[in-house]
């Protein structure tokens, strides 16, 4: 009986061999699909987690718009809310400007962002060559460029380099660091791979506006 089954189920698929072949190639393209789609909701998904938690699930950020910036903050008052508020581990205050930045003949404008040292931290941005600034610079002429502003200012000859040296207004500053490639993060004001980084006090020599935006 079964083998007289299985004789009959062979001779109907020899006989529709054609239709046989094409069902089943639909079933390994149906299956294909299926699991490519399965894999690229999983990927999405991964990325779309990691692109969240790189903007800092647990960081705030305040934006002053005005022309007055802070108001009547100062950076010490800012620099002392972790002390006074335990729910604050950390802050990092910052000064938004731009204009022109000067490097072996090469002039680009970019915006400046005035910063102190433990901003890189805060915002999770990586350094490719180099460091950051620390508390140590607030009155060093020292500056930190993004990858896209540090690539544009680089010559053939005179790439951009911790040791490089840029004139922004009437300074010269020494390039301690270059910061990796990053994501544009919505919840930051500037684009970072495009941005100078200076110590507050020496954002305040160059900037029209010397007042805080955070």
């Amino acid at each position: 009986m079964i083998r007289q089954t299985i004789m009959e189920a062979a001779g109907n698929l020899l006989a529709a061999w054609q239709r046989s072949l094409l069902a089943l190639l639909g079933i390994v393209v149906g299956a294909g699909a299926v699991i490519s789609m399965l894999h690229a909701g999983a990927m999405a998904r991964n990325e779309t987690i990691r692109q969240f938690r790189q903007m800092g699930t647990d960081t705030l950020i305040l934006r002053a718009d005005s022309t007055q910036g802070m108001g009547n903050f100062r950076l010490g008052d800012i620099e002392s809310v972790p002390g006074n508020v335990p729910l604050v581990r950390e802050v990092a205050p910052f000064m938004i400007g731009g204009g022109p930045i000067q490097h072996e003949g090469q002039v680009r404008n970019a915006g400046y962002l005035g910063v102190t040292g433990n901003f890189a931290e805060v915002a999770r941005i990586p350094v490719a060559q180099g460091r950051f600034l620390n508390a140590f610079d607030r009155f060093e002429l020292f500056a930190v460029l993004g990858s896209d502003l540090a690539e544009q200012l680089s010559t053939p000859f005179e790439p951009i380099r911790p040791g490089s040296r840029i004139r922004v207004g009437r300074y010269v500053f020494e390039v301690v660091g270059v910061l990796s490639p990053v994501l544009q993060n919505p919840m930051m004001p500037v684009d970072i791979n495009g941005t100078l980084f200076l110590s507050i006090p020496n954002a305040r020599r160059v900037m029209a506006v010397a007042a805080l935006s955070m």
